[in-house]
């Protein structure tokens, strides 16, 4: 199971923590990008993984960046960016992971010069999650909830309060 995290505090009286490690990035895909983000329960509302209080975040190289070194690490072909954060949470701690990805429809010439890709539809899959080891989140209660979302949400991708279905079972 390994040993509780961060070392060399007590536990007695709370609840045991752990350290977790979530990778969020973005991807190239038809008809524009797909986003992968993490979200934390903290009290009443969902925090963005970065920027939460425990938070150690570690950009990983983008795919603009040179390849310096021979045995560096890039992303892969169609990716954005990736990025690594490591929090140390309280067992079962609420986890959110939320992928969005533009819906495919089929637009004539004219219709997509005129609409361009910012009225695209996307489809939204989120996936919750609870702490319960170290690097280790258990999946909880339904898998997947697939929802398709206005423009206007799918821009605020990152904002909490576009988070409404999650907080329902």
């Amino acid at each position: 199971m390994g040993s509780p995290a961060p070392r060399g505090s007590s536990n007695r009286g709370s609840a045991r923590r752990y350290r977790v490690a979530l990778t969020e990035r973005s991807t190239i895909v038809a008809r524009g990008e797909q986003l992968e983000l993490w979200f934390v329960r903290v009290n009443d509302a969902w925090v963005r993984v970065t920027e939460h209080a425990t938070a150690t975040v570690e950009a990983n190289s983008t795919a603009d960046e040179p390849d310096t070194s021979a045995g560096s690490e890039r992303c892969p072909s169609g990716t954005i960016w990736v990025r690594t954060t490591e929090l140390v949470l309280e067992a079962g701690t609420r986890v959110l992971l939320r992928q969005s990805w533009p819906r495919s429809r089929r637009l004539s010439v004219m219709s997509y010069l005129k609409q361009g890709l910012s009225n695209t539809q996307r489809f939204v899959r989120e996936r919750h999650f609870v702490v319960s080891g170290n690097y280790r989140l258990a999946p909880v209660g339904r898998m997947l909830i697939k929802t398709e979302v206005s423009p206007d949400a799918a821009s605020n991708a990152e904002d909490p309060l576009c988070l409404m279905v999650a907080t329902r079972r």
